[in-house]
């Protein structure tokens, strides 16, 4: 599974519960929901990226980057 950041088009506006509930049914494990920016963010497979950029409400689809810094202590900053 990766994690994947949902942005919901910005054209409408969309009930979060109802659209968390038919992404989760469409295979996304939801792991966070942020309301005032209409921002889903969960796990899934790879393949089904697609099929979430499919639905009425989605604006994009992507993969959730991790970074790091290194500590202060570190020779390279």
């Amino acid at each position: 599974m990766i994690n994947i950041i949902i942005t919901l088009s910005d054209n409408e506006k969309w009930d979060l519960d109802i659209v968390t509930k038919e992404l989760e049914k469409s295979g996304l494990t939801v792991t966070q929901v942020l309301k005032k920016i209409g921002i889903i963010h969960g796990k899934a497979e790879p393949g089904q990226m697609k099929k979430f950029a499919a639905l009425r409400f989605v604006k994009s689809v992507e993969i959730s980057k991790s970074m790091s810094i290194a500590p202060p202590n570190s020779p390279i900053q």
